[in-house]
């Protein structure tokens, strides 16, 4: 999982991304009901996030922030 491709999926640089400090290692996985599948990802905004970062994406301590299940896929893979 790419640091870049997190920052780009949140409209962050890798620079604010590192302030709060965020890594895809920090994603969970909405696995649903049946926790067979992956349906998207999500984290809660840490308190240490910066409050020009909050701002910027109007976000609040502790809200639950989800991403695409293809925020990590490949742009350059063709599927076919």
């Amino acid at each position: 999982m790419s640091q870049s491709a997190l920052a780009t999926e949140l409209e962050l640089t890798d620079d604010e991304l590192d302030s709060i400090p965020l890594s895809p290692e920090d994603l969970e996985e909405n696995t649903g009901h049946s926790g067979d599948m992956v349906y998207e990802y999500y984290f809660y905004v840490p308190d240490t996030t910066p409050e020009d970062i909050l701002s910027k994406k109007g976000w609040e301590i502790g809200e639950c922030v989800y991403l695409s299940i293809n925020v990590f896929d490949d742009p350059d893979s063709e599927q076919e």
